[in-house]
């Protein structure tokens, strides 16, 4: 069973604070298990959301609208749906949708 490093954890924070600490310890039980999936779910935490999400220039409010804007732009609904949870998480509401 592999160890999160620091960047991980970071990350782990991130994803915890915009979909709850339930999501978070879920997807780092899925990172640390070994088990199919798990190489993706480390990614997720270091790169995802330690990196991309993690990092300082637009606010986290600002980066979801331009994240579901593209997803509109590509006809990505299933991917979409999970970003309208995380940028409502971070500020959207229903106008900034119309």
């Amino acid at each position: 069973m592999a160890e999160l490093d620091e960047k991980m954890k970071r990350g782990a924070e991130v994803i915890g604070s915009m979909m709850g600490e339930a999501f978070a310890e879920r997807l780092c039980e899925a990172a640390t298990s070994g088990r199919f999936g798990s190489d993706i779910s480390r990614m997720a935490l270091g790169f995802a959301f330690a990196d991309a999400w993690g990092r300082d220039g637009l606010d986290r409010r600002s980066k979801s609208l331009a994240i579901c804007s593209a997803l509109i732009a590509q006809r990505q609904e299933k991917e979409l749906k999970n970003h309208v949870k995380i940028g409502v998480a971070n500020g959207l509401s229903v106008d900034d949708f119309e």
